[in-house]
């Protein structure tokens, strides 16, 4: 018999038996766990025995002072009532150190929380923007000049955590922000709060002419602030959409201009987003710059801390990580939202997937 090779084949060798031979069990296989990742937050945890770099030393600088302040006092107060001019209405130096000591213990303490974040938060946010895309600095923030006059007189604007990225060539920056004002006189003065949270400042291509001012209505907020507010003197307008119109209230002496950026599909993705957001928002359309604030208070009435508020003393917790790289990611959303409206980006490039 021939196969294609032309030729019959080569005959085929009888199968040799294996030789016998007593298996041999395989050696017992002992599980090695794989071991557990390390959550986010306890990378940046702060070692509470043996911290290192900036946050020790002055971590010490400060138990110094305490030491110091402590000493300095109990002597001032042992030798006082044997020196023979500390009598009627002399100035107490007791109280002079007292007060010196604490304004020192407090500006220690913030320069161990500055230090502190400048370690651990950047390690979030390139998690969101990608290490290099942008830039942060603790110790700096927007000035009172730099917020619009939303919320009438401004007695104290205090702001850290400056951050400033571009988003597909749109210039971004934001900040935690806090503005405060002083009412009443003597036993009734007090100090109200104006606006606590993240302050967004978004570059606008196009001009926005006359201010557009949108807060929000219904849950408290938006009533306290709107007779102070810049335009609180102009009366709410009626927009096309009856489900934006009951969650914010619009002011703006253009009403016509405003219906140029209140279109119907940037007014469902607005309400998206602010729910989304689940916070108090409020929104200035100024020139070229959108002002959005993003209040620490919830739509529910509920306290939440700052984008940028986490401790020395504690580190950063997972709910902390959780916090700040979700607001990252919403400031880019609000840039994808802004860029869908076509009177204020005329022409826009393709959204880029974050």
């Amino acid at each position: 018999m021939s196969d294609f090779w032309g030729a019959d084949p080569p005959p085929v060798p009888e199968p040799v038996p294996p030789a016998r031979s007593v298996p041999v069990p395989p050696p017992a296989l002992v599980p090695v766990p794989a071991p557990e990742p390390v959550p986010v937050a306890e990378r940046f945890a702060p070692p509470r025995s043996a911290p290192t770099g900036d946050v020790a030393r002055l971590r010490r600088q400060k138990r110094g002072v305490h030491i110091a302040g402590a000493v300095v006092t109990s002597v001032a107060l042992i030798a006082l009532p044997f020196v023979p001019w500390f009598h009627g209405d002399a100035i107490n130096p007791v109280g002079l150190l007292v007060l010196g000591w604490i304004a020192l213990v407090a500006r220690l303490k913030r320069r161990i929380t500055i230090a502190f974040k400048a370690d651990a938060v950047p390690a979030l946010l390139d998690t969101v923007f990608g290490a290099g895309n942008y830039r942060y600095q603790a110790d700096r923030g927007f000035t009172k000049a730099e917020i619009p006059a939303i919320f009438g007189r401004v007695d104290n604007a205090a702001s850290t955590d400056l951050t400033e990225v571009a988003r597909d060539g749109v210039g971004v920056s934001f900040a935690d922000v806090k503005l405060t004002r002083t009412e009443g006189s003597g036993k009734d003065q007090r100090i109200v709060t104006l606006f606590d949270g993240v302050w967004v400042k978004i570059a606008l291509p196009a001009l926005v002419p006359t201010p557009l001012l949108i807060t929000e209505t219904g849950n408290g907020w938006s009533a306290r602030h709107t007779s102070h507010a810049r335009g609180g003197g102009i009366p709410v307008m009626a927009t096309d959409s009856p489900a934006f119109d009951a969650q914010f209230a619009t002011r703006c002496a253009d009403p016509q201009q405003a219906l140029y950026i209140l279109t119907p599909n940037f007014m469902e993705q607005v309400v998206a987003l602010d729910d989304a957001l689940r916070a108090r928002t409020v929104w200035m359309f100024d020139e070229d710059t959108l002002h959005l604030g993003i209040g620490t208070e919830t739509n529910q009435g509920q306290g939440v801390p700052g984008m940028f508020r986490i401790s020395a003393k504690t580190g950063v917790t997972q709910a902390d990580v959780d916090r700040i790289t979700a607001g990252a990611r919403a400031v880019l959303e609000t840039v994808d939202v802004l860029r869908t409206n076509r009177t204020l980006f005329p022409t826009t490039a393709p959204i880029t997937e974050a």
